[in-house]
Formats: structure tokens, sequence, C-alpha cells
């Protein structure tokens, strides 16, 4: 047994729930995924998933640049001070 306040083993357990809804939550997502790939041949499927690899090690390595979406702005100094 843990030796800690029941808040912190609440806090754990919480962590724990959030953590297997949202693994639950990604599975059900790649499966609803692979049936929509269900009805395209093998070929192409695989042709896709090199393509798709290809992508991303290019951009890993820095070959190819892709912008991500994003808000650039600056939080002024004042509302760090202030708090």
């Amino acid at each position: 047994m843990w030796r800690t306040t029941w808040t912190g083993r609440l806090s754990v357990a919480t962590f724990g729930f959030g953590a297997w809804c949202g693994a639950l939550c990604t599975l059900f997502a790649l499966w609803l995924l692979s049936g929509l790939f269900a009805p395209i041949t093998t070929p192409v499927r695989v042709g896709l998933l090199l393509v798709i690899g290809l992508a991303a090690v290019a951009r890993d390595l820095e070959w190819i640049s892709v912008r991500l979406p994003q808000a650039a702005r600056q939080i002024p100094r004042e509302v760090l001070q202030d708090g």
C-alpha cells in the first residue's frame, strides 16, 4: 500500500483512468480507419503506407518542410509578472 493521502491515491487512479480512456479512444479510431481502407486492394494499401512512411522520414531528415498551424503570439511580460 502506498504511503500517501487519500487525495494522492485518487489522483493516481484518475490519471490511470484517463490514460485508459485515451488508449480506448485511440484503439477505436484506428479500428475505424482500418475499415475505411478495407475496399482498397493490398498493393495500393502497401503503396500508400510506403508513401506516408517516406514522407515522415523526409520530414524527420528535414528534406521537406511542412508548416504546422500555430498561434505564434507572445504573452506580455506584465501578465507573467503580475501573476
